[in-house]
């Protein structure tokens, strides 16, 4: 009989060099989706296990101690990292620890991407970390490199790649995968420069139209230490120095550029050879506007009472029809000095109308507009329109009498017209003082009631009443009235003489 109560510990499987694929044979990673391990035997007779990340895998049968058992995983492992032991058990039913870990990368792909377009040198572009890089082209440059950690990658061609040609890479990653991508050759600089959105001054910080004479432009950079120029009509108004291959340096252009439509370029001289032009960025510089020489006019529509063109109204948010200048330009409109309405000019003769935003009291305003075009540029305030906002009319009408004129007080230029219900009738316009006088035609009658309705300037309506009073001869005399209290806007001198007029007999 034997007794058999103990077992080692297996030593760590080994992945096969042949299914290790790539650029080692023994680092463990490998586009094998079933690889194999070698496992050693402890004992003749054992079985042992493979165990991918702590699940049993695949077995085998050792028929001698120090023996080595070739495993292949018995399923398809999928991209990603894993962990694998071993464990052996002997004839006695003994089961080991289970062996130190190996770690295990399944990568079945790889990627590589040509930034387009690719300047001449150097050739840039994108991967998988650690993969090898190697461009070439139809006219025989070619150049090696490695992907950078941040998945980047550049190399310089030699010779020289030719302007238009299709340019490929390969790359093999240290998995063994690879991978091709293709861009094509172009000796200029990758692409146009681009005014700073904080010198493209105006409505947009990105329509390339500024007041800013001296804007700063963006460029571009592919070679570390390459030096950039910027050209304005193709002259030199600034150089840079690239600090990296994707160095994006802004340069200031100098001198001051004129009024007027700009042509910019740059190029890049990484080793003494220019470049050509990039693509050009036309540019406008704006730096004048003209002051509007008409001021708000209130409409038509908006400027109630007798008169559509004196600007008095009873409308407390009175439409103003505006004068652009410029297409693209912004007005805004104030009331006594304080932006209040604002209005976008879709041509250079457009006439918008805007509506003052918030009710005005009553009132005398002071009108302007001032407009900014696309640029930026301010004007000065417009030519003033004075304005009258007047919400309320005022009449006053003293006892009239028939025969005499009836009178009374209003707004400064109201119409006046005065009524009864037996058809007399008289008009007035109420004078600079507010007084107003006429004469009821024909003769109102004793007692009736009249009715004056004065309409101002602004439209605003009026009215007040009295009663009518008759005046005769033959009404006041001394028989009929003798002690009565007589009404002293009767009192003609031209009908009744000192002799009839008694105050001792017509005590007021």
């Amino acid at each position: 009989v034997t007794i058999d109560t103990t077992i080692a510990t297996p030593v760590i499987p080994n992945h096969t060099t042949a299914t290790d694929s790539g650029s080692s044979d023994s680092d463990g990673i490998t586009s094998d989706t079933t690889p194999d391990f070698d496992i050693v035997c402890l004992e003749a007779g054992s079985i042992v296990t493979l165990v991918i990340d702590g699940s049993d895998n695949a077995i085998g049968t050792c028929t001698n101690a120090g023996d080595t058992v070739t495993l292949t995983s018995n399923a398809v492992l999928a991209e990603g990292t894993y962990l694998v032991t071993s464990k052996e058990r002997d004839l006695a039913g003994n089961e080991s620890p289970v062996s130190p870990t190996v770690a295990v990368v399944i990568d079945t792909s790889t990627v590589v991407a040509v930034t387009s377009p690719t300047n001449g040198n150097p050739i840039v572009g994108t991967g998988e970390k650690d993969a090898i890089v190697i461009a070439t082209t139809p006219s025989g440059a070619t150049c090696t490199t490695t992907v950078l950690a941040d998945g980047t990658w550049s190399c310089t061609f030699s010779p020289e790649a030719t302007d238009g040609e299709t340019a490929t890479a390969n790359a093999t990653d240290i998995a063994g995968n690879t991978a091709t991508g293709t861009g094509t050759v172009s000796l200029s600089a990758q692409s146009a420069p681009d005014m700073t959105a904080a010198t493209d001054t105006g409505t947009l910080d990105s329509d390339d139209i500024t007041s800013d004479t001296t804007p700063d432009i963006t460029t571009q950079c592919t070679q570390n230490g390459a030096t950039i120029t910027v050209y304005v009509d193709e002259i030199s108004a600034g150089t840079a120095t690239c600090s990296s291959d994707t160095d994006t340096p802004v340069i200031t252009l100098a001198p001051a550029l004129t009024e007027g439509v700009h042509s910019i370029t740059f190029t890049e001289n990484p080793e003494g050879t220019e470049s050509a032009p990039s693509p050009a960025l036309s540019v406008t510089i704006d730096s004048t506007v003209a002051t509007p020489s008409i001021g708000p006019d209130m409409t038509d529509a908006t400027d109630s009472g007798s008169s559509q063109a004196d600007n008095i109204t009873s409308d407390v948010t009175p439409d103003f029809s505006l004068v652009c200048t410029e297409a693209g330009s912004t007005l805004t409109l104030y009331i006594d000095g304080t932006a209040n309405a604002t209005a976008i000019c879709t041509a250079a003769t457009d006439t918008p109308i805007v509506t003052v935003n918030a009710n005005l009291a009553e009132g005398d305003y002071v009108v302007t507009v001032k407009e900014v075009d696309v640029a930026g540029n301010e004007t000065n305030a417009s030519p003033n329109t004075n304005i009258i906002i007047d919400t309320t009319a005022v009449v006053t009408l003293t006892d009239p009498t028939s025969g005499n004129p009836s009178s009374g007080t209003a707004d400064v230029n109201a119409v006046v017209v005065v009524t009864t219900p037996s058809g007399a009738t008289c008009t007035d316009t109420a004078d600079t003082s507010g007084n107003w006088s006429c004469t009821l035609a024909p003769e109102a009658v004793e007692a009736e009631l009249a009715t004056v309705t004065a309409t101002d300037s602004a439209g605003n309506v009026a009215t007040a009443t009295a009663t009518v009073e008759l005046c005769t001869v033959a009404a006041y005399g001394l028989a009929t009235y003798g002690g009565a209290s007589y009404n002293e806007n009767c009192i003609d001198e031209a009908l009744y003489d000192d002799a009839l007029y008694d105050e001792a007999l017509y005590a007021e």
